[in-house]
């Protein structure tokens, strides 16, 4: 599994403990010291979830970046490689 079929993963679950720990709170038999200790868990849940993502961008503009250094810009769709004059015309012809 690669760093970010990983991080996806990890991603997805925090996703899901936060989903749980909102619902949570909706519990209204909750004592005041579960219902602190649930907004403490979402926010520790949503710390590590935006660190992930980071990361995750990050190692995709890497990817992104590499990847237009490896092939000059040669990976950019068709349209945006046409000349002006051949723009006009529909791509079919």
């Amino acid at each position: 599994m690669t760093e970010l079929e990983v991080l996806a993963r990890s991603i997805n679950g925090l996703t899901e403990l936060l989903r749980v720990a909102r619902s949570d709170l909706a519990n209204p038999t909750l004592t005041p010291f579960e219902r602190r200790e649930a907004y403490h868990q979402i926010d520790r849940y949503s710390v590590d979830l935006r660190r992930h993502l980071l990361v995750m961008e990050a190692e995709r503009s890497r990817v992104r970046r590499q990847s237009l250094e490896e092939n000059s810009g040669r990976n950019l769709p068709n349209s945006l490689n046409r000349s002006a004059e051949t723009r006009r015309q529909p791509l079919s012809a």
